[in-house]
């Protein structure tokens, strides 16, 4: 179980994939202890991660998620699957555990899950039976049917039936929920399987308490996969992560002990290490306190970028984009127009960017639009380079909101501001093109005082009609196909913004809009803002809009789209 922890290094792109390197201040009395989990499952990341062995005695990590390089998780969840490994080959001598996707070392996203941030999520599959009662080892998780039945072909082209080994598969469950040294807050599996595995529980006479147990923490996600080929196991936090900013997310288990007590006790500590006299401790401080996402410190914080001490400001800077920065916008505006320390720009950019929704950001943005100060991300392989304003009016436009709009025409009065730059965002946005004008500002005022009650979609319909690319009529077959052509790039040359990227891009939106109500339960099937893919996925996506409307009528252009 002692498995040596993972050196870190560097890497393209690929698979495996290459580890993060992660750091955390060391800081004060109540420290966490070997790895730590900071943040959530979703958003968070690992440090110190521990690999989980690619084979043993009594398991083994499927081949591709070996490949992937995705089997490091904190020690708590490593050793907890080792013991359950063990305590199901005890209880069925030879029984071998396959292990799926754990974390990445280092944590942070993975392509083949929504969670799996923090090493406290891992992938395991049912243990397997054939014909003869004998376990199967497959070669890759098995998707079951709803008695729990499959066909897996073997190397040697065979193909062998096999069923859930409900046996070995509730011993796992059970030694996982009664193991003292974890918390286990979900096990997400298929309802048929979660059935087969409480029905069998409960003939066997196992207690009313822990069936109930595994009933309350054996459920099939929502809006995920059904998780009929493997179990995926969820721990809580362990109580010296909670220290360093580890947060559970999502309803609570009964069983579960939550401790605000110790939380408290640490953020006390921390403040009280704020006023040290050392910008080190003060930096390592406001560091935690932002992983923890304690936004009572926001004020501290924003006070902070302002400190003698440069690790001090860069500490509250990302402690910013940890915690969102809703109530001091005003300083980071601030020190992103007039501040000297150009290693804060980035981080405070995506600080704003990351944190603020909706109008609020719209607006914060827009008030970049003037600043020339050089925003610069280096990311080894290669280095970009732009100003503040350039980037900011990038996020506006990639947003694809209607009230970036405003913000932008209103930018158009502004001191400062590129504002033919603006004008090719705002054409962009709202496929209008007012020409020469002496007052820009003025026409596109105009514009928007026409156009402000109707939908971007309405605006880009009105468009094409005008340039004679849509008939009059409501959007059918042929104006799906005449879309198409514009997305590849076969219509709509010289039509309004004098690039080709204009049509093209709303011609996509079109596209897109209709394909979000067209779909099964509304969800988007192809990217929503793609470049690369647009030649090669209009066929796809024309064929499926027209396949749709064969059945029932296509999409009023009147239609107001989801937000």
């Amino acid at each position: 179980m002692g498995a040596p922890r993972r050196g870190l290094e560097t890497r393209l792109q690929g698979l495996p994939l290459p580890p993060v390197p992660r750091e955390h201040p060391k800081v004060g009395r109540l420290t966490g202890k070997g790895s730590l989990a900071i943040g959530t499952t979703r958003d968070g990341f690992v440090v110190d991660c521990r690999p989980f062995p690619l084979e043993g005695p009594h398991h083994r990590v499927l081949a591709e998620q070996a490949r992937r390089g995705t089997n490091c998780g904190t020690d708590e969840m490593v050793a907890a699957l080792l013991r359950a490994a063990e305590a199901v080959a005890r209880r069925y001598p030879g029984a071998v555990l396959t292990v799926g996707n754990l974390s990445r070392a280092g944590g942070g996203d993975i392509p083949w899950s929504i969670s799996h941030n923090a090493g406290r999520d891992a992938d395991v599959g049912f243990y397997l039976v054939g014909p003869d009662g004998r376990q199967v080892v497959p070669d890759g998780l098995v998707r079951l049917d709803r008695t729990g039945r499959a066909e897996v072909a073997r190397p040697d082209g065979r193909i062998e039936s096999v069923r859930l080994d409900v046996r070995r598969t509730w011993w796992l469950v059970r030694t996982l929920l009664t193991d003292p040294a974890i918390e286990v807050q979900w096990l997400f599996v298929a309802r048929p399987i979660r059935s087969m595995l409480l029905g069998y529980a409960q003939r066997r006479g196992e207690s009313a308490a822990l069936v109930a147990k595994a009933a309350e923490a054996m459920a099939q996600p929502r809006r995920a996969l059904p998780h009929d080929d493997h179990l995926h196991v969820r721990i809580y936090c362990a109580l010296d992560d909670l220290y360093e900013g580890c947060r559970d997310a999502g309803s609570d288990r009964s069983w579960h002990v939550a401790r605000p007590d110790r939380v408290e006790a640490r953020v006390r500590e921390l403040k009280g290490l704020l006023s040290s006299r050392s910008g080190a401790t003060r930096a390592a401080a406001i560091t935690v306190l932002g992983r923890m996402e304690r936004r009572e410190f926001l004020p501290v914080f924003a006070r902070s970028l302002f400190d003698r001490d440069p690790g001090v400001r860069l500490a509250a800077a990302s402690a910013l984009r940890e915690t969102g920065v809703a109530g001091v916008e005003d300083a980071v505006v601030r020190v992103l127009a007039r501040g000297s320390d150009e290693t804060l720009v980035p981080v405070l950019f995506d600080a704003l960017n990351r944190t603020l929704r909706g109008e609020r950001r719209v607006e914060v943005l827009a008030r970049l639009l003037h600043i020339a100060r050089e925003y610069r991300l280096n990311f080894d392989v290669f280095e970009t380079r732009m100003s503040v304003a350039e980037r900011a009016l990038e996020e506006l436009e990639a947003s694809q909101a209607r009230w970036a709009v405003p913000a932008l025409v209103r930018a158009l009065r502004r001191p400062g501001v590129d504002r033919a730059a603006v004008q090719r965002a705002l054409t962009r946005l709202t496929a209008f093109d007012p020409g020469p004008s002496e007052d820009p500002a003025r026409a596109w005022e105009a514009w928007w005082r026409a156009h402000r009650r109707q939908t971007p979609e309405q605006w880009y319909i009105s468009a094409f009609r005008e340039a004679g690319i849509l008939p009059d009529e409501a959007v059918g077959p042929g104006g799906l196909e005449a879309l198409a052509r514009v997305v590849r790039g076969e219509a709509g040359r010289g039509w309004v913004g004098r690039t080709d990227e204009a049509p093209r891009r709303a011609a996509w939106r079109l596209l897109m809009g209709f394909a979000s109500r067209i779909a099964p339960g509304g969800r988007r099937p192809w990217p929503a803002d793609s470049i690369e893919p647009w030649a090669v996925l209009a066929d796809s996506v024309a064929g499926s809009l027209l396949s749709a409307a064969t059945i029932g009528s296509p999409p009023h252009p009147g239609a107001t789209p989801s937000p």
